[in-house]
């Protein structure tokens, strides 16, 4: 099994906000690894991403990708938790802004095209909801009848950072648009 890096590309780090910073009720937390995806943890909450896959998951599968997006050159995620609630940050670099923000509007014109799909019956919507708490940030409800994730993906130069919660509710706008301040940099 791969044992994923710390760093990807000039992405580190320190490219995310740090436990101060985020505030009261934000902890670390380690990812132990995946056998069936084939990677251990590395003991770190930041680890190495497959580009490829963060760009393929970045819209839930089930939904049609009508626009295009380009496939990011590197990826690095942090794993945290928020008063309890799983959250996941991912900042994956492009070839250059431009293409940063191809894939941004491309995954926001895509999200918005898949408002209300049903995956099944059991599943219920892939995107319920698709909001903008700030200029060139984006903010979704993906399935949330049968495993809520709240997303907030944002633009920042030749990045672009998404931020998955698990849980409704688990992030607000108010928390949504004080993220997309920590986050950029």
């Amino acid at each position: 099994m791969a044992t994923p890096g710390t760093t990807a590309g000039r992405l580190t780090g320190k490219d995310f906000p740090t436990l101060r910073q985020l505030g009261a009720g934000w902890e670390h937390s380690v990812d132990p690894g995946d056998a069936e995806e084939g990677y251990s943890g590395n003991g770190s909450p930041v680890l190495e991403r497959n580009a490829t896959e963060v760009g393929q998951t970045a819209v839930p599968f089930g939904c049609e990708r009508p626009t295009a997006m380009p496939a990011p050159r590197y990826a690095l995620e942090t794993d945290y938790s928020h008063r309890g609630s799983k959250v996941v940050a991912v900042r994956s670099q492009f070839a250059d802004a431009r293409a940063a923000r191809a894939f941004y509007e491309g995954r926001a014109a895509n999200l918005r095209a898949c408002l209300g799909t049903s995956g099944s019956e059991a599943i219920g919507p892939l995107v319920a909801r698709v909001s903008s708490p700030a200029r060139d940030a984006l903010a979704s409800d993906r399935t949330p009848q049968s495993d809520p994730w709240r997303e907030l993906s944002l633009l920042d130069g030749d990045t672009v950072v998404m931020v998955a919660a698990q849980g409704a509710g688990s992030l607000p706008d108010p928390l949504a648009r004080t993220l997309v301040r920590l986050f950029r940099r």
